[in-house]
């Protein structure tokens, strides 16, 4: 069984047309292993919701010919029919000094769903809800992030640089 690999597909787009062949010539049947996400009839993948599924073309064999080995490839349908929306963050993180006071994160997100804040490097500050505290002198990178819900999409993350310096020391004589 020849059967290419199957592109993304938007939800959208309601159906896409399944194509494979035999060197047999005979028919190839497909199945998917979730008919919630994809169902299958003939050879027309209906697209119900967004979901990664496994498509398996198989061909039963004939009087001439043994069955084929099945062949397997993952159809991944994108729910384009949320919403879409952003984040917007434009707060300068910058350059900080150990022992600054916590910054208060202010992202935003265009469906005033909360903002999720991630640092890359926690050995120099890490994120206590919208809260950066500093631990350490170095550079990190904040990520915010907003994973949607059932009426919106995921929002393209947006990442924002840190660095902490080193406080300077002070000594003191008795």
């Amino acid at each position: 069984i020849t059967f290419a690999t199957i592109p993304n597909q938007n939800l959208s787009s309601g159906t896409y047309t399944l194509t494979a062949s035999s060197d047999s010539n005979l028919t190839v049947s497909f199945a998917s292993d979730d008919a919630g996400v994809v169902s299958v009839a003939g050879n027309v993948a209906t697209l119900k919701e967004g979901g990664s599924v496994t498509i398996t073309a198989t061909q039963g064999g004939d009087s001439t010919y043994l069955a084929a080995t099945a062949v397997t490839r993952t159809l991944t349908v994108l729910d384009d029919t949320l919403q879409a929306q952003t984040i917007t963050w434009t707060q300068n993180l910058g350059s900080k000094t150990y022992g600054d006071a916590d910054v208060t994160m202010n992202a935003t997100a265009g469906s005033s769903l909360a903002v999720a804040y991630a640092s890359s490097n926690t050995a120099v500050v890490e994120v206590n809800g919208t809260k950066l505290v500093i631990v350490g002198a170095g550079a990190a990178t904040v990520t915010a992030s907003q994973t949607g819900n059932g009426q919106w999409q995921a929002a393209p993350s947006v990442d924002k640089n840190v660095t902490v310096v080193k406080a300077n020391q002070f000594i003191l004589a008795a």
